[in-house]
Order: structure tokens, then sequence, then C-alpha cells
């Protein structure tokens, strides 16, 4: 049975969609022990969190439908912490913690990562990993995101990589350090121990899979799931045409009283089965917390191009690969400080929008007024609640030249060059 499996699964669309939908009931299972279990009401409420498998490479196998933006988290923590702790270096009964953007590629302070490798024959094999929105993590706002932060010193507890727990048992002295730098230090303490409790849950879940089918048949299945997804992006966006779309938007300022309006421009480039996404012309990074780490804005593109040209592609690192690349100077360098935010809701509607626009004029349902405006309104609820009114308030002072706009943008031909522009060769590369 294990090597009809692994045989199999490359040639047979239904042994792939088992396999895959094997692997998101795990990473289901798992989330819905964390939104049970958990005392935070960012958690338990808005299930602001996500989880997911990884492989021994730090490749996404798979992860529950909760906050896609948190696939660029779940990646970039995982890749941090085999950059401090080389596999080798690592024990059964280990899990690592983190949360910072720069130092562990998080999205901001309040999304705690735990990650829990995965041990089988004495080697890893897997990572467990989740993450989620503490409602507070100090700072000097209530909450730990205020529209008036400057840096990343006023969002709360930074935390690098490092070891939470060894032979199972959690670091207390650790817990409590990061707990009694919170406003809520019991909840914080509670939520974590959750936390690395449904990873523990995930590896059993794991175990049991490998026991029933082979570690072998599992592994070369997984491979196999990974370029299934990267070559089903790939041929979708083959179906296009080949060209450069571009859209744009603007936001009202950049979180200072008396700023311009800051554009975020984007230019989609089709070249066969590739796509590339430049920022270039976006406007600089922002005075205040309205900026996005690289980790999230990666995965917002991939879920962007995923949501509009096969929303029921299986979610893991083979949507990386389909993307040739994210480019532009204004994310070249260092990743902006966060909290997300409005600058997500943006980027993504830029993006939803021309895509849309482009599949309208070939055939394909595009996006309507109405899901554009609940595009944004659910992004920005689930990142951002207490500005969720504001935006509610902004749509109804603005309806009429909003909708006016958004209309000359749908009805407005699509911008397509004859010729697609020319790509650097590092720019193509794939992720």
């Amino acid at each position: 049975m294990p090597d009809d499996l692994a045989s199999g699964l490359a040639e047979d669309p239904i042994a792939m969609e088992v396999f895959a939908n094997r692997l998101l009931s795990i990473s289901e299972e798992m989330g819905n022990a964390l939104v049970r279990s958990s005392f935070s009401t960012n958690i338990k409420e808005r299930k602001d969190c996500s989880v997911g498998l990884l492989d021994a490479q730090g490749r996404c196998v798979t992860q529950a439908a909760h906050m896609p933006m948190h696939l660029g988290s779940l990646l970039g923590s995982v890749v941090s912490v085999l950059e401090r702790y080389p596999v080798e270096a690592m024990a059964e009964g280990d899990a690592f913690i983190c949360n910072d953007v720069f130092l562990a590629h998080g999205t901001h302070q309040p999304d705690i990562t735990i990650v829990t490798p995965i041990f089988h024959d004495g080697r890893v094999r897997f990572f467990a990993a989740n993450v989620g929105h503490h409602s507070d993590v100090g700072g000097p706002h209530p909450g730990s995101m205020s529209q008036s932060a400057r840096s990343i010193f006023e969002e709360g507890i930074r935390i690098p990589v490092m070891r939470f727990t060894r032979e199972g048992r959690i670091d207390e002295d650790l817990l409590n350090m990061i707990a009694h730098n919170t406003r809520e230090p019991e909840e914080r303490a509670l939520d974590l121990r959750v936390q690395v409790a449904v990873n523990q849950r995930g590896a059993e879940l794991v175990a049991r899979l490998v026991e029933a089918e082979g570690i072998e048949a599992v592994e070369r299945s997984v491979e196999d799931l990974l370029r299934y997804t990267r070559r089903r992006l790939r041929a979708r966006i083959a179906a296009l045409p080949d060209g450069t779309y571009r859209g744009e938007r603007w936001m009202d300022g950049d979180g200072v009283a008396g700023s311009d309006l800051l554009p975020i421009r984007v230019a989609v480039t089709v070249s066969g089965p590739d796509i590339l996404l430049d920022f270039d012309g976006t406007g600089p990074q922002a005075r205040g917390a309205l900026n996005l780490s690289r980790s999230g804005l990666e995965a917002t593109c991939a879920y962007a191009v995923k949501t509009m040209l096969d929303p029921e592609i299986p979610p893991n690192s083979g949507l990386f690969g389909a993307i040739a690349g994210v480019s532009g100077a204004v994310i070249s360098g260092a990743a902006m400080h966060v909290p997300t935010g409005p600058t997500i809701v943006l980027v993504a509607t830029a993006l939803v929008l021309f895509f849309g626009g482009l599949m309208e004029r070939n055939g394909v349902a595009g996006v309507t007024v109405g899901v554009v405006v609940a595009f944004n309104a659910y992004v920005l609820l689930i990142a951002q609640p207490i500005r969720f009114l504001g935006f509610v308030i902004l749509l109804l002072t603005q309806a009429v030249s909003s909708a006016r706009r958004v209309f000359e943008i749908l009805d407005a031909p699509t911008t397509i060059t004859s010729k697609p522009e020319a790509v650097a060769p590092d720019a193509m590369r794939g992720h």
C-alpha cells in the first residue's frame, strides 16, 4: 500500500486529492483544538490564528484555512528556527518560540509562533507550527497595536527564536518572562501552553500517518504534492495572455498627520507560465504603523493569485514556486515595520481588481464592486478590528466617489503591453 500511494500520486489526481486532504485534516484538527482551547479573544472568537505542517526543509506542506497571510509567517518562522538551530541540534521534546518581524520573519509582535520538530527514527522529518494573535504583548498601548507607533520597540516584547520546551517540558522561567511583559500575564501563559499542546497533537497525528503509510511513501507523496501544486498554478498562469498588467491604489496618508497620499502600485508581468509581481513606484516606507513585512507581502500576493486563478488549489509552498518573483525598490531592503492593516487591504485589493478585470475580459467571471468592498471589510476586520469602524465610516462618507472610481477601473480597458517587458533573470528566479 505505501508503494502504491507514493507511485500513484504523481499520475493519479484522485490519489493526490485524497492525500492532500489527509494532510489538511491534520492541520484542521490542530486549528480546531487551538481555537477551542485558547483564552485570547483574538484567537478564540476571531480565529486570528493559523496552523500548518512543514517538512524538514522548512517548506509548507499544508495550512488550515484560517489566516492566509500567516502562510508567510509560518514559513519565515520555521526558516528562522532552522537558521538558529540546525536539525542536528534539535532533540525530541523540543519546541521553539518567536514573534519578531526582523529577527524571526514574523508578521507583527502580537503574532507569537510555536514551532515543534516531529521526529521519526531519531531524525527530524516534519515540523508542526502554529501562530496566534495574542490580545496583548506589552508596549505603550493596550493591545500592542497603535497608529502612533514609530518603531518596532513600541509594539511589544520582541522574541527572537528561542528554545521554549526541552524534553517536552516548558521553560517556566522563559514563560514567566514573556507573560509578565504583557498586561494579561495569566492569559498569555495559558495561551502559550495551548499552542505547545496543539503542536504535540499535530505530531501525534503525523506519527499515525507515517505508521500507516511508511515514512518513505509519505515523504515522496509530499514531494509529489508540492510539484503538483506548482504545476497546477503555473498552468492557470499560462492560460492568461502574455503581457504586463498594472494596478494602483492610494492610502490617505502614511499614518502621520499632514502627509500626502501614499500610492501602492503593482505591475504583474505574465510570460508563459511565469508571473512576476513588481511593486516599483509604490510610495516609500510609511512613518506610521502602516507597513508590511516581506513575508506578509509575499503571502498576501500568493493568496491573491491563488484566489483569483485557482481557489481550490492546496495551500502549500508550491504556490510560491509558481510565482517567479515579488520585487520592487520598496521591498528590496529589510522588512518594513508593522503592524499590518490597511496596507494588506490595498495590496490585495489592487491585485484582486486588475486580476478580476483581466479575467473578466477573457471569459472568466470577474469581480464586482460588492466583492471588492466585502474583501476590504473582511481583511480589515480580521487584521485590525478597531479600525473596522473607521473603514465603515469611510465607506459611508465616500460612497459616491469610491463607487465611481471602482466602476471607472472595472470599465476601463486593462493596460497590456504589446510585448511583455524584459525581466531580469534574477528577478524571475523562483522562491
